[in-house]
């Protein structure tokens, strides 16, 4: 179905936010771990997100992480 009214950037916006929280929650309900990541972007965005939160939460007291060798090349190459 048409409708004439065409939803802001600030709407969509609002949306995507909102149904980052709510993956984000479900996520954090079903494996009991304090927090989750979660991205509606694509698969490097979501692993240097995941990277970037892993070295936060330890507070930087790491600063080696392991990939493994089965994920995209692409990925492999964003995360080094």
């Amino acid at each position: 179905w048409y409708t004439s009214y065409t939803p802001y950037q600030a709407e969509i916006s609002q949306g995507r936010l909102e149904s980052l929280l709510n993956y984000q929650t479900v996520v954090s309900d079903l494996t009991g771990l304090p927090n989750a990541n979660a991205s509606l972007l694509d698969e490097g965005t979501a692993a240097g997100e995941a990277m970037s939160m892993a070295y936060e939460l330890l507070k930087r007291k790491r600063s080696k992480f392991f990939a493994s060798d089965a994920i995209h090349p692409q990925t492999l190459d964003l995360l080094k």
